[in-house]
C-alpha cells in the first residue's frame, strides 16, 4: 500500500500488516501529491504533483523509461484506464491521456470547472470526476454521461472498488 504524505513531501509504502517498507522522497522532488495510481502492466506507481506526474517502480527508485508528461502541471488528479493502456491526468479543466511512458498527450477532453480527483471504472469504462458542486461522469472519449450524484458536497476524492 502506498500512502501520500503531502506535508512530508514523499510516499510511503507499506506492507499489508503496516510494516513501513519503502520512503519515496525524491528524484524527482515529490511536492505536494494530488493522486496515486498503480499500472499493474508495468508495475509503476504514478504519483500526480502540483508540478507534474512521475512514475516510480516497487523500490521507490524513478522510472527511467518513463519521460516527463507534456502540459500535465498542476496534475489534480491521475488514473489509470486498463483498457486502453493509457494514464490520465486531471489538471485544471482538462484530462488528458498518456502512454504509460509520458510524453505528449494522446488526447484531452474538458470537465466541469472546480475539479478535484478523478477515478476509472474499468467495467462501467467511465472516469469519474469531483468537482466543487458533486461528481460527473464522463466516457473514454470524454462525452459527459448523463449519471449523477446527488447530495455532494465539494467531494474530495473518488475510489472505485473493482
Amino acid at each position: 500500500m502506498y500512502v501520500a504524505n503531502s506535508s512530508g513531501a514523499s510516499l510511503q509504502a507499506f506492507s499489508e500488516q503496516g510494516a513501513a517498507t519503502t520512503v519515496i522522497t525524491s528524484t524527482p522532488t515529490i511536492t505536494g501529491p494530488t493522486g496515486l495510481v498503480f499500472d499493474p502492466t508495468n508495475d509503476d506507481l504514478y504519483v500526480s504533483t502540483s508540478a507534474g506526474v512521475s512514475a516510480y517502480k516497487e523500490n521507490g527508485t524513478a522510472d527511467a523509461a518513463v519521460s516527463a508528461f507534456s502540459g500535465a502541471s498542476s496534475a489534480l488528479g491521475v488514473t489509470y484506464d486498463a483498457n486502453l493502456n493509457e494514464i490520465f491526468v486531471l489538471h485544471g479543466t482538462t484530462v488528458s491521456a498518456y502512454a504509460p511512458t509520458g510524453g505528449t498527450a494522446v488526447t484531452s477532453f474538458t470537465v466541469s470547472a472546480g475539479a478535484t480527483a478523478i477515478a476509472f471504472d474499468p467495467y462501467a469504462k467511465l472516469f469519474f470526476v469531483a468537482n466543487a458542486t458533486g461528481i460527473s461522469a464522463y466516457s473514454e472519449t470524454g462525452t459527459s454521461q448523463t449519471t449523477s450524484f446527488p447530495a455532494l458536497s465539494a467531494p474530495s476524492s473518488i475510489v472505485v472498488i473493482q
